[in-house]
Formats: structure tokens, C-alpha cells, sequence
């Protein structure tokens, strides 16, 4: 799954790469894919090995920037390969690996497409996670939060606060 993933990012590089990989992974009925990105991450999302289940998250990263960033497919579209039940409950795993790369994989969805229904997402699986038992993972999460919340209304403060400062130190 690792190497179907890292095909994809080389093969979007590509000038004919990116109608290759539309065409297979974007057929009619899922019935008709020659590969089927959605049946390939539930896959390896529900096994159980850790490793695999984490797999499925580097193959979710690379789908999405390879369907997203070169085939400009809509969150909409991609959360249909992906499953949300799947992706919550990998937030939720036993395995420290798979909650940390989880927080990583729903967070680089939220920078590339902050629709409605990925920044639900991203609340259910990346909030509860910086209270995580696991300091690691807590740590990781927290980063997340600090980039997404915290650091644009820093931001946004500093902003207003330089508008209203009328000349006082």
C-alpha cells in the first residue's frame, strides 16, 4: 500500500501521469475500477496490524494530495473514497503510530480543502486527541490546533490590536 502510494505522487508528476491516475481511480461505477481507492484504504484501515493500519494513512495522504493537488477533485469527492467512520476510528486506535499519523492526515485535509464538512472532521478527530494519555500524541495534536486556531487569531489580534493602538506604547 506504501508503494501504490508513493506511485501515485510520482505518476501525478507526470504530464500524462495525472489523466492515468484520474481515469483508474475515477471510473463510472465502483464496480468498473481498475483500482479501487476506497476498497484499498478500508482494507488496510480495518486490519489488524498497527503498520498496516497506519499504511492506510500514508496512502490516504498521498491519495489526497495526488487527487486533490494535481486532479483538483473536491473535498466532497474525496471523503467519498475515504470513509469519515474510518478515519474517526482511526483517531481513535489503540496503536500511538496510527493516532499520531491520523492527526497528520486529517490535518494536511483540512490546509488543502477547509470546507464545512473537513473542519467537522478535523474537530472530531484532531481535538479530542490533544488530551490524548499518550504525551506524543497530545503533542502532536496540540501543534495541529496551535497552526489551525491559535496562530490565525494571534494573527487576527496582533492585527486589530496595531489598528487600535492610536500612538500609545
Amino acid at each position: 500500500l506504501v508503494c501504490v502510494a508513493a506511485a501515485f505522487d510520482t505518476l501525478a508528476a507526470a504530464a500524462d501521469g495525472q489523466h492515468l491516475v484520474g481515469s483508474v481511480v475515477q471510473s463510472a461505477t465502483p464496480g468498473e475500477r481498475e483500482f479501487d481507492v476506497s476498497e484499498m484504504f478500508r482494507a488496510a484501515a480495518t486490519d489488524e496490524r498497527p503498520h498496516s493500519r497506519r499504511a492506510a494513512l500514508s496512502f490516504f495522504d498521498a491519495s489526497i494530495r495526488t487527487l486533490h493537488g494535481s486532479l483538483g477533485m473536491e473535498a466532497d469527492a474525496l471523503l467519498r473514497q475515504f470513509p469519515k467512520r474510518l478515519l474517526l476510528r482511526l483517531s481513535c486506535d489503540e496503536s500511538v503510530l496510527v493516532r499520531k499519523a491520523s492527526v497528520s492526515s486529517v490535518s494536511m485535509l483540512l490546509k488543502l480543502h477547509p470546507s464545512p464538512e473537513v473542519c467537522a472532521l478535523w474537530r472530531q478527530c484532531v481535538l479530542p486527541l490533544a488530551l490524548d494519555p499518550e504525551g506524543s500524541v497530545a503533542d502532536r495534536a496540540f501543534e495541529e490546533v496551535e497552526a489551525a486556531v491559535f496562530t490565525p487569531l494571534a494573527r487576527r489580534h496582533g492585527r486589530a490590536k496595531a489598528d487600535s493602538t492610536f500612538g500609545l506604547p
